[in-house]
């Protein structure tokens, strides 16, 4: 038995642009999976946040520092939104609040990490697989 394949120049470049249209797919589906995912981590983060009067919270944000081959976001809190209370930045008081234990506070400690932590980083992963896998 004899099997021959022949290629042409026309079934290279059909085949070059489809491999091309389909690492477009999968790098956009990856990209509405990271931004997807990165949002649910910022719901939960947010319902941890410390509230005395909202300006830290309403600071927290969702970054975007992806590069050409990486897709990063960042969940980050502190901008120049002013306290009511005080008038000073959030900038100047999120690290506080976040890194220095307050007995008075003990949930505010490490709001970030800890919300993080207890979904677990394999539950983030998965959620990420699944939103990937859904925009494909």
């Amino acid at each position: 038995m004899k099997v021959s394949m022949k290629i042409t120049t026309s079934s290279q470049s059909s085949f070059k642009r489809s491999l091309l249209e389909t690492v477009q797919r999968v790098s956009s589906a990856a990209n509405v999976g990271m931004e997807q995912t990165a949002a649910y981590a910022f719901s939960q983060v947010q319902a941890r946040v410390p509230r005395e009067t909202g300006a830290l919270a309403s600071s927290g944000k969702i970054t975007d520092q992806s590069s050409f081959n990486l897709l990063k976001r960042t969940i980050g809190y502190g901008d120049s939104t002013p306290n009511p209370r005080t008038g000073i930045s959030t900038s100047e008081y999120a690290p506080l609040v976040h890194e220095v234990f307050n007995p008075e506070h003990p949930n505010s400690y490490k709001w970030l990490e800890q919300t993080l932590r207890d979904y677990g980083r394999n539950s983030f992963m998965h959620e990420l697989a699944s939103n990937i896998r859904a925009a494909l």
